[in-house]
């Protein structure tokens, strides 16, 4: 399921970081600890297990900013209203649970002087899904492969031979995890949209170099990548790739998708 989250900051000339995905995280963490405990108290805890499972397989977008000017390592907002899309794997039962939580919630920028209110929240209507379709990025993709007799890795960019097999095997094993059995079709077909990406300048224009913190609290430097590209296999597959996020790490922010 796919929400649109209006925000409204409580203070003027709010400066939204560059890299602000911790935020957003711990926003949706914090929604995800209401869901369990109102759960709990309900006495539903027969589901508990099935829907915090669910929940780990989450993404979400950037912060979009309609106006805005660029100053120090952020976007300082020339305008009264930002927004993100997030998408869950929750049942349609709990839909209602998530929109009131939404609707109460307050979104901070790590400080309460850089709040916001949620001021409207939309359910987002799936596409019908088909085995060939076209998209754009929300979020950057992250794909990486382990560097051989060494413990770094190696983040793939449009044009490295392995980005292809590892986006496909990614969202196999995804299935499996969800499911608890393979796809029968394992089709699943990541194709850049070479015009486009020739018309922006080529692979160094749509490369990103986001920062995290892990669970160390220790700052990680990623490379990914925005993209218009499409989809090519099995339908199951494709709708969990626009459910969950395409490629690694989605639950950090990474691999949001929507279809032009």
């Amino acid at each position: 399921m796919r929400f649109k989250l209006l925000l409204k900051p409580k203070e003027n000339k709010i400066i939204i970081p560059f890299n602000h995905n911790r935020y957003i995280i711990a926003y949706l963490y914090g929604i995800f600890k209401m869901l369990q405990k109102e759960i709990k108290q309900k006495n539903e805890t027969g589901l508990l297990p099935v829907i915090m499972k669910n929940l780990k397989y989450f993404t979400f977008s950037r912060i979009m900013i309609p106006l805005r000017k660029r100053i120090g390592s952020g976007f300082l907002m020339k305008c009264n209203k930002v927004h993100f899309f997030t998408s869950l794997m929750i049942p349609e039962n709990f839909v209602e649970r998530i929109l009131n939580f939404f609707k109460s919630s307050i979104f901070y920028l790590g400080h309460p002087s850089r709040s916001f209110i949620v001021d409207e929240i939309n359910v987002i209507n799936e596409p019908n899904f088909e085995n060939f379709m076209k998209f754009r990025t929300l979020s950057p993709i992250k794909v990486s492969e382990k560097i051989r007799k060494s413990w770094g890795v190696k983040y793939l960019l449009p044009g490295d031979n392995s980005l292809k097999k590892r986006i496909r095997e990614n969202i196999v094993a995804r299935y499996k995890k969800i499911f608890g059995h393979e796809p029968e079709d394992k089709t699943f077909e990541f194709d850049i949209d070479k015009e486009y990406l020739e018309s922006i300048g080529g692979v160094e224009k749509i490369t990103r170099l986001i920062t995290i913190k892990n669970w160390r609290n220790k700052e990680l430097k990623i490379k990914a990548f925005d993209a218009h590209f499409t989809l090519r296999g099995n339908p199951e597959l494709i709708k969990l790739a626009y459910i969950t996020g395409i490629g690694e790490s989605n639950h950090l922010g990474f691999g949001m998708i929507q279809q032009i």
